[in-house]
């Protein structure tokens, strides 16, 4: 899998982006194709979340403090709708889901 993301995504960090990067693909294209325009688009919105989510992160206390992580969320919330990748409705699951990925991946996330 980690060689296969090398050739999917040669400039992309295997380990920090990478993964962001597939669940917003995966959610995005739920139920329709995405064009290499949409595709591009997701993938810059995916690495400018995950920009975000590292700042974010990195502030002492994040994960004890509730309402940093639903700002978080919510930020994450407007982005995906402005960036207009996902089908309508779907934004708020995908941010909890990117703030889920980023405790996971939080030494990665760190470095």
């Amino acid at each position: 899998m980690k060689q296969g993301d090398r050739n999917d995504y040669p400039d992309l960090d295997p380990n920090v982006q990478v993964p962001f990067v597939r669940l917003v693909l995966e959610e995005c294209s739920k139920g329709r194709e995405l064009d290499e325009t949409q595709r591009r688009a997701a993938v810059s919105a995916a690495l400018d979340m995950v920009e975000r989510i590292r700042q974010e992160v990195r502030k002492v206390g994040f994960w004890k403090n509730q309402s940093m992580r639903e700002l978080l969320t919510r930020t994450l919330v407007r982005d995906l709708d402005k960036a207009g990748i996902c089908p309508a409705g779907t934004e708020r699951d995908l941010a909890q889901r990117l703030v889920a990925l980023a405790k996971e991946s939080h030494e990665n996330l760190m470095r």
